[in-house]
């Protein structure tokens, strides 16, 4: 006797699949979009998972983040980044 048939196990492979799909990068954003819609995705994924600590720290990110950032400004910390020498 087969546990599951071809279909059911397709369906919840699909069904556990969808959430990898949804959390990839939305092609063309970047800088602060990209930020916004990925503390956004995580947002929903808190929610998603009852975590109300998190969701509102997340909500505290985002509007950090809205009020506060700049393609310009990310920009010149990844300038940083990249010229500061690493110490050994």
């Amino acid at each position: 006797m087969k546990l599951l048939s071809p279909l059911a196990l397709f369906t919840v492979c699909s069904l556990l699949a969808t959430p990898l799909l949804a959390a990839e990068e939305q092609p063309g954003l970047s800088g602060c979009a990209a930020k916004k819609q990925a503390i956004a995705e995580q947002i929903e994924q808190a929610r998603a998972h009852g975590n109300a600590e998190q969701q509102a720290g997340l909500e505290k990110a985002l509007s950090e983040v809205n009020a506060n950032c700049t393609d310009a400004g990310l920009r010149k910390e990844r300038e940083q980044k990249c010229s500061t020498p690493v110490m050994k």
